[in-house]
């Protein structure tokens, strides 16, 4: 895992561009013309947001159809693995600040990426969800061989 500077990973992802250098995932250049690098990439950046109308399960599905997963067990694979199965039917806007988040790492987790880039994935977690939001993040790392960059102040 690595840590980075608060707001470097705007570069990364390509949300800005560079005053200097560059910037390669897996070896290709980031730019708004390369989206074939974001098929193993996953990332939240600053909030989380989702379908606040829609539950739990719909935003996981509506996920599962963007990111063209044929498997739809994997959305009851990530619910069980976040441990949002008693909030699956909640719509989006009923669930705790540690709930959104946990529903935006399970949508950057539902396409078992290889680079995970992450803003904050602990914000708003109880120190018992913290505490596991870590190990899962420290297992994907050990392993799964997933790459993460973390940028955060308190992880």
């Amino acid at each position: 895992m690595v840590q980075v500077k608060p707001h470097y990973y705007k570069n990364v992802i390509g949300m800005i561009s560079p005053t200097s250098g560059r910037c390669y995932l897996k070896g290709q250049k980031v730019n708004p013309g390369n989206i074939d690098i974001w098929r193993n990439v996953g990332y939240i950046v600053e909030t989380p947001y989702s379908y606040p109308e829609l539950t739990v399960r719909e935003n996981l599905e509506i996920v599962r159809k963007l990111r063209n997963i044929e498997d739809k067990r994997c959305v009851n694979w990530i619910i069980k693995k976040l441990k949002l199965e008693e909030h699956a039917f909640k719509k989006a806007k009923h669930l705790s600040l540690g709930n959104v988040q946990r529903l935006g790492i399970a949508k950057v987790l539902i396409h078992k990426p290889k680079i995970l880039i992450l803003d904050e994935p602990i914000n708003g977690l109880d120190p018992a969800g913290i505490v596991k939001v870590r190990q899962m993040l420290l297992d994907l790392a050990k392993n799964s061989g997933v790459t993460i960059f973390v940028s955060s102040c308190s992880f």
